[in-house]
């Protein structure tokens, strides 16, 4: 009820896990540790905005961007990929087979139809002891069922209005196996090391209405206290091949 009566307010008290940067600097700080000069990078889906701009890598890292869109790698700012690759996460590319060191993704994996084999795919990218940093949307979550309810073209229209969103950035979501339950079976057994990391911080979506910041407040409380991993609305995976 408080976490209600607080979001309701103008100025709300926010729980610590929405603390400044907390949403997206753990997943800059996972793929900083592990990304070395002279190492090959592959960044999947991340098209126009590379997850890592030029002078943020070390020296000497080969950046490759992999994407279903030619369009959207040669919209992306000059020098921002040493190499392209136009192909969907789920068809194999052989050239990328045990090629690369660290693999990256972000907010990308809910719109794969076949995460299952994308992720066996990445798997197969990677050198022994490569890592695999991703971010995703949870399938389960309040924001996912409504997007999977709603006519893609209404959901570009509503996220242009609420959120600013340009209509080219919006692709359409499927969350396949995006659940902690359905991660945890593709990456268990396969994966010599992983790590899924819920997180529980969707108040952003509803800066349009307070009343329904306010009840959306209380849902979160209930499934982050209650650690209902499930209904999170995104993950943070951190796994080695």
């Amino acid at each position: 009820m408080r976490a209600v009566l607080n979001a309701y307010a103008r100025e709300p008290e926010l729980p610590p896990r929405y603390d400044a940067g907390a949403w997206y600097a753990p997943f800059r700080s996972a793929i900083t540790a592990r990304i070395a000069p002279g190492n090959s990078v592959l960044d999947i889906g991340a098209g126009r905005k590379p997850t890592l701009l030029p002078e943020e890598r070390p020296a000497d890292v080969h950046y490759v961007g992999l994407d279903t869109s030619a369009v959207e790698l040669a919209s992306a700012p000059s020098g921002s990929y040493d190499e392209l690759v136009i192909a969907p996460a789920e068809r194999r590319v052989a050239e990328c087979e045990d090629r690369f060191d660290l693999a990256i993704s972000f907010m990308v994996f809910e719109h794969v139809e076949r995460l299952d084999v994308a992720l066996a795919n990445i798997h197969s990218y990677l050198r022994p002891g490569g890592r695999l940093v991703a971010q995703l949307a949870g399938g389960l979550s309040p924001f996912a069922i409504a997007s999977r309810a709603i006519p893609h073209r209404l959901t570009r229209s509503i996220l242009g209005r609420i959120q600013g969103r340009a209509p080219e950035s919006v692709f359409p979501a499927h969350y396949d196996h995006c659940s902690h339950t359905g991660l945890t079976r593709l990456l268990d057994g396969v994966w010599s090391d992983w790590r899924i990391e819920p997180l529980f911080v969707g108040y952003g979506y509803l800066n349009f209405s307070r009343i329904m910041r306010a009840l959306y407040m209380g849902y979160e409380e209930w499934a982050y206290i209650g650690d209902r991993k499930n209904l999170a609305v995104h993950y943070r995976i951190v796994a080695e091949a």
